[in-house]
């Protein structure tokens, strides 16, 4: 599912998430090209990715104004190739596929112990260590 539908679901729950486990929130930078560069390959319309994440970026402000120890969301300017929801052991992962908006591409579940779960896991790891701001 998409970022709208994301926010729309469990913002107003992240608070509670948090409080019984760490929740990090990777977003695009909606300043960077690739935000714009993911619009024109999705067929969406120009600044349609920087609303969005703009969007949920103001919700997450104004809903969590003092922060929460185990709540952060940070923005990264890389290319983006997948989207990973992550709860325990259990990953959901999708491809950013060049003509169809994230939302309505494929979603694969991988448990845990697996090549594929690790290598998913490194990468989230990796964008949030050296890729990415928290707001």
């Amino acid at each position: 599912f998409g970022l709208r539908d994301f926010a729309r679901d469990y913002m107003s729950e992240l608070g509670t998430l948090a409080n019984r486990a760490t929740v990090r929130i990777l977003l695009l930078d909606p300043t960077s090209d690739s935000a714009s560069r993911k619009d024109n390959e999705e067929g969406r319309g120009v600044g349609s990715t920087a609303n969005e994440i703009n969007e949920f970026i103001r919700r997450f402000k104004e809903s969590y104004p003092s922060g929460h120890s185990n709540l952060e969301v940070r923005t990264y300017a890389c290319l983006p190739s997948v989207n990973i929801f992550r709860i325990d052991n259990e990953l959901f992962w999708g491809p950013y596929l060049v003509g169809r908006e994230s939302a309505n591409s494929v979603t694969l579940r991988v448990r845990g112990e697996s090549e594929l779960f690790d290598q998913l896991s490194q990468h989230f790891e990796s964008v949030w260590v050296t890729h990415s701001t928290p707001i």
